[in-house]
């Protein structure tokens, strides 16, 4: 975009500081300026003193410097062209790239969660039979009244619930 400003600057100063008259530097290395049908050089007007094969050779350069002027114009125009095609293409690949981006982010944290309730499922069951263990080892030694073995008991459940809930939870987010 810079880039096109930048040209469009140069050009339009270029005709400007030109206006409607045209300088032209002949092979020999002689300006001149063109203003219509009127040849000038060094401020002195030489349209009726040059030849007319002078004049044409003239007028020639002049068209030729317009045409190289158009030419000029015309190359810009097509590298412009092709620099909004690429910034459109490198908008549309940054587009997707923040897509992916966030695709990825949802990812790892679908990773993280499975993880973490494998996590949990793991620790839950590792309490589940020490607490399991430790009932069965008091329950041989005859320590516990049935009372305590009611307690043993629904607490043993409720383990084995939350144990059973944190298992769901990790097969839920399986990737």
């Amino acid at each position: 975009m810079k880039i096109k400003i930048f040209t469009w600057v140069i050009f339009f100063s270029l005709m400007l500081s030109c206006g409607n008259s045209k300088t032209v530097i002949t092979e020999s290395g002689k300006v001149y300026k063109v203003d219509g049908q009127n040849i000038s050089s060094k401020g002195k007007t030489l349209t009726q003193t040059l030849p007319e094969e002078k004049q044409e050779n003239i007028y020639e350069l002049v068209d030729e410097k317009e045409d190289r002027l158009k030419r000029i114009e015309e190359k810009r125009a097509e590298f412009e062209e092709q620099i909004e095609a690429q910034e459109e293409i490198i908008s549309e690949a940054e587009a997707r790239k923040e897509k992916i981006e966030d695709e990825l982010d949802a990812f790892n944290e679908n990773v993280e969660r499975l993880i973490a309730a494998k996590e949990d499922y793991i620790e839950l069951k590792k309490e589940l039979n020490e607490k399991r263990k430790e009932f069965e080892r008091l329950k041989k030694q005859g320590e516990l009244s049935p009372n305590d073995i009611k307690d043993w008991e629904k607490k043993l459940k409720k383990l084995e619930k939350k144990a059973d809930k944190a298992l769901s939870s990790y097969q839920d987010k399986k990737i």
